[in-house]
């Protein structure tokens, strides 16, 4: 009889026992490893429409005749980690396409929200999605934005100042590829 139970109380032991290792994951562990954590982009305003005197240029490329420049006071940075600002794109002969984008380094993405209309109103864009950044040399403002000022070597600007410092300080892209 005592035989009995003790083969009847070895497989409790044994799970038992195997209960006594796992340990509960520490928030690190569980942040670090939990797949469900998803990235949530927060609501934004439309700004007001640029004004001259907050433009700011930036080079881009040889490979366009275009001048581009974002608005400063339009420009921030989200807890979601969006880099917001209006870019107005200025043909040779004066014609001024304005938008108002985001960019996110952590996805290398983009994503129009609105285009500004010439009485200073915004037209929300039809296709609000992310898209890849890409780089190619006639058609690289986003790829100039991302690479260069908002996030140089694959790491975000610490603030709007840090952004504005350096579009300020460069004449010419740094990559033109």
């Amino acid at each position: 009889m005592i035989a009995g139970r003790k083969l009847v109380a070895w497989p409790l032991i044994v799970a038992l026992a195997s209960c006594a290792d796992v340990k509960p994951p520490n928030a690190f562990e569980q942040a670090f490893d939990d797949d469900t954590t998803s990235w949530q982009e927060i609501q934004t305003q439309l700004p007001a429409a640029p004004q001259a005197s907050s433009l700011v240029g930036f080079a881009v490329s040889g490979g366009t005749q275009y001048r581009f420049a974002i608005d400063a006071t339009s420009l921030t940075i989200g807890s979601d980690g969006v880099f917001r600002y209006v870019l107005v794109a200025t043909s040779p002969q004066g014609v001024r396409n304005v938008s108002y984008e985001g960019i996110r380094c952590q996805t290398r993405e983009r994503k129009t929200y609105a285009i500004g209309r010439s009485d200073g109103a915004w037209v929300r864009a039809r296709n609000a999605a992310w898209s890849p950044v890409e780089d190619v040399s006639t058609n690289r403002q986003h790829a100039a934005l991302m690479k260069e000022y908002f996030c140089p070597d694959a790491y975000p600007a610490r603030d709007v100042a840090e952004v504005l410092g350096r579009m300020r300080v460069r004449t010419e892209p740094t990559n033109t590829t």
